[in-house]
């Protein structure tokens, strides 16, 4: 409401009451001026840069929050005449109500959680269970190149055909993930005599809910698609190695993009709980793997493993 008007009557010619009738203005916060929506948060301690820091870790200045803001809509409610002409002081109320309704929200929503840079080691066989049902809506048209929900062994795609039951570094029977999860289970699969030779105890698992980690600065999740276990054969110390592993189509590599940003994080800042002097962790967080542009991955996968 701009406040400006109520509800009034007037008496026509023929002495009956007619209602001055209310308008609606669907306007976007960006439209009330810049200045405007500083003076109004200004107002409210809640938008203080320090204390927004503690919602929004990302955030740079205070001028990125209102940008972002900036797309919401409001409906005003006043007479026509009104609406046309609304002044500074009806904008800044405008602007206030908004804000304070984005506060209530943030902080209704808002659960603080910090990432621990702590791993700490759990046996493999507590996380492992019995696959869980997963329903998949499967394209009936046998000329679709879609594989999620289609056997690795009944691919339709005649590449990516693999009888998993006879890889012992497959920790699943079967794999009935998107053409990218198949592309990089056969990658695994061309170079696993290149792992083998510098590696023992190799086995990848694919992630189907077993386990999330996360991002340090906010908690916010990632559950990896693969992890690629083995351990170094040519040390004295058993070096045992993670690999996380996103496998991304291209309509997600942008999008999705933070989440490569949290596995790369994760191996730079990783502590491992140690259990005995002599086994050490390292754990790696990949570049995404796409089969149309896997040279970066190939070129980190082959850097990170010492493989030729």
């Amino acid at each position: 409401m701009t406040g400006n008007i109520n509800t009034t009557t007037i008496f026509e010619d023929n002495g009956k009451r007619k209602s001055e009738e209310k308008s609606y203005k669907e306007i976007k916060i960006k439209d009330l001026r810049h200045s405007i929506l500083r003076k109004a948060i200004n107002k409210i301690d809640f938008y203080k840069f320090d204390n927004l820091k503690e919602y929004f870790p990302a955030m740079k200045s205070i001028s990125q929050f209102l940008a972002t803001a900036s797309e919401i809509k409001v409906e005003v409610i006043s007479s026509s005449k009104n609406l046309d002409n609304l002044t500074p002081e009806i904008k800044l109320d405008i602007s206030l109500f908004v804000f304070e309704k984005i506060k209530s929200e943030i902080e209704k929503s808002y659960t603080k959680y910090g990432g621990t840079k702590i791993f700490k080691s759990e046996k493999l066989k507590n996380r492992i269970k019995d696959p869980a049902i997963i329903n998949v809506v499967i394209n009936e048209n046998m000329n679709s190149d879609q594989e999620k929900g289609i056997p690795m062994k009944e691919a339709r795609n005649s590449d990516l055909k693999i009888d998993l039951t006879g890889q012992p570094w497959y920790i699943y029977d079967e794999n009935y993930g998107t053409s990218e999860e198949k592309y990089l289970i056969r990658y695994i699969k061309n170079n696993i005599t290149n792992l083998e030779s510098k590696y023992s105890d190799i086995y990848l698992l694919r992630n189907e809910s077993l386990f999330q980690i996360y991002r340090f600065s906010d908690g916010k999740p990632i559950e990896p698609d693969f992890v690629l276990f083995l351990k170094d054969k040519k040390t004295k110390k058993v070096i045992s190695y993670q690999l996380f592993i996103e496998a991304k189509g291209d309509g997600l590599l942008i999008q999705d993009k933070w989440k490569e940003d949290i596995l790369k994080e994760t191996e730079s800042h990783y502590k491992v709980e140690i259990l005995s002097e002599n086994e050490e962790f390292k754990i790696i967080g990949m570049p995404f793997f796409n089969e149309g542009k896997k040279f970066d991955f190939i070129e980190e996968f082959k850097n990170k493993l010492n493989l030729d």
